[in-house]
């Protein structure tokens, strides 16, 4: 495909439309070495600048990639996308400056539901200990949380109300567990009335609701949990890292 310089169409532009002309039509295929930068110039009778600018772009792209010292290669789209891994993310519900924790009821035991049973690795209806908060951002309730922490804590959970600011100081002060790390899963959920009237939202409101468990550092899970979180305090950050 020739360039045309009269065009409006910046070259870069065409150019790499003529790059991903070769590729889509199966000329050139995954794996298949492109001609140099100064070869493309050359053949297109444009500068090397105006080269390198288009293979930068594909190459951020994800469509081509460079080997030093060897040249710009065609990406297999499978391989690309296999280069993308998770490895954050960051839950925002409202300034934590700001936050404050009602316990809703002492802490009692109860059995565990089979989910809370997978998530702490105990066998169906075990008993673990509940306890139940709201918590607050500026006198707003965001968020409603049940949790479930294994039953060799009870005698210390048992002992007296929650009196902590957050289930993290409650863990860490009468259990002495540190919590290294959350694994949770997030999807929509519905709320029922009496958790719309906790989150102060009409009944029926789309909520979003987080289920998992804290761990300690030698991954051990202590603690499971469900929250309900209001939709319009809710957002999440990603961070991806390509390899």
């Amino acid at each position: 495909m020739s360039l045309d310089k009269l065009s409006s169409r910046p070259l870069y532009a065409q150019l790499e439309k003529a790059i991903l002309a070769e590729i889509n039509s199966g000329r050139a295929r995954p794996g298949d070495r492109l001609p140099s930068e100064r070869e493309l110039a050359e053949a297109h009778g444009i500068s090397r600048q105006t080269v390198r600018q288009t293979i930068n772009q594909l190459v951020l792209q994800g469509i081509l990639y460079r080997q030093q010292g060897k040249g710009t290669y065609v990406r297999s789209r499978e391989t690309a996308i296999g280069r993308i891994h998770l490895t954050g993310v960051t839950q925002f519900f409202f300034d934590w400056s700001q936050q404050t924790t009602v316990w809703r009821v002492p802490p009692h035991v109860v059995a565990a539901p089979d989910l809370v049973a997978r998530l702490l690795s105990v066998e169906p209806d075990s008993p673990v200990v509940s306890v139940e908060y709201v918590q607050h951002n500026r006198g707003v309730a965001v968020s409603h949380v049940r949790s479930w922490i294994l039953a060799e804590f009870s005698p210390l959970l048992l002992a007296g109300p929650c009196c902590e600011a957050s289930i993290l100081d409650l863990l860490l002060n009468r259990c002495g567990q540190q919590i290294a790390a959350s694994r949770d899963r997030i999807e929509p959920a519905t709320a029922s009335p009496q958790e719309a009237e906790l989150l102060d939202v009409p009944r029926g409101s789309a909520v979003q609701q987080v289920t998992g468990c804290f761990l300690t550092a030698a991954g051990r899970p202590v603690e499971a949990h469900r929250s309900l979180i209001r939709a319009d305090r809710f957002h999440l950050d990603f961070e991806f890292q390509f390899d």
